[in-house]
């Protein structure tokens, strides 16, 4: 395979132009684990280069990366960052405790994330360049995340900015709408970015709408200081994963706080979701 290609060092671990980086404005974190099949490692092997070129390209938002392996070995880590991967806080639970557990630790207890804002990224969705893009549009695509940061700034109700649409998405869009008797309205951060807000509503027949672990950015103090911390432990660590992050999904609602679903102009398909 010639030098650059899709199994080159190169490619699976990109080179970041400024690491560690001291004042991150924005936390990425990984979560993995090991066990029922799962390898932690070969899947960030898989996920961790389309990441660092997509935030090596946003422009004027400095960041730091995060990995919690639940289960895993001190080894493999010390292997992973030995093949070129540039990550400020690794961190090892011995064994599995958790994802909840693990989200507390990283993003609000202090182990790890500095920043103010956060964005977990999934393995199924990964962002990556949808090319060809015209130049207007991939000079737009540069900005989302500072776009994301400007709008959790300026609007209080609202805790996170979605990155990619969810197939809930037009489920809660029609039950905000129903009370209104129009279509959910398009509101203009101060940057011009148009966007909707997304809430909780029970009448959509599910609790998605204020919050959701798939590719959202978070104003984490805000998480912190109206929601709290993530439910973890016994019996939560045991049920299905949705059930578990829509019972904090459910709490986000409650505390009256939103998503913005933005209209960014590449519609979204800055990531892939399944």
């Amino acid at each position: 395979m010639p030098a650059g290609g899709s199994d080159s060092p190169a490619s699976l671990f990109p080179q970041r132009a400024i690491f560690p980086q001291l004042e991150p404005l924005l936390c990425v974190t990984f979560f993995t684990c090991v066990g029922t099949g799962i390898d932690g490692a070969t899947s960030l092997e898989q996920t961790y280069g389309p990441v660092v070129n997509y935030l090596e390209e946003q422009r004027q938002v400095p960041y730091e990366l995060a990995w919690l392996d639940n289960g895993g070995s001190v080894s493999v880590q010390r292997d992973f960052v030995s093949r070129g991967a540039q990550i400020e806080h690794l961190l090892l639970n011995p064994t599995n405790e958790g994802l909840f557990r693990a989200v507390n630790d990283v993003w609000f207890r202090g182990r790890a994330c500095t920043a103010p804002y956060v964005l977990n990224l999934e393995d199924d969705r990964v962002p990556h360049p949808t090319p060809p893009l015209p130049a207007a549009v991939q000079a737009e695509v540069q900005l989302t995340l500072l776009r994301s940061v400007e709008l959790l700034r300026a609007d209080k109700l609202v805790v996170g900015v979605r990155l990619k649409d969810e197939w809930s998405d037009e489920m809660v869009g029609r039950a905000m709408a129903k009370p209104l008797g129009r279509p959910l309205p398009w509101l203009t951060a101060p940057s011009g970015l148009q966007y909707q807000r997304h809430c909780m509503a029970l009448q959509s027949g599910v609790v998605w709408g204020s919050f959701s672990m798939a590719a959202v950015l978070y104003d984490r103090q805000r998480l912190h200081d109206m929601v709290g911390l993530v439910t973890e432990g016994a019996p939560f660590d045991e049920m299905p994963y949705d059930y578990a992050e829509g019972q904090y999904a459910v709490r986000v609602g409650l505390a009256g706080l939103c998503t913005a679903r933005p209209a960014f102009p590449h519609a979204c398909d800055a990531c892939r979701g399944s």
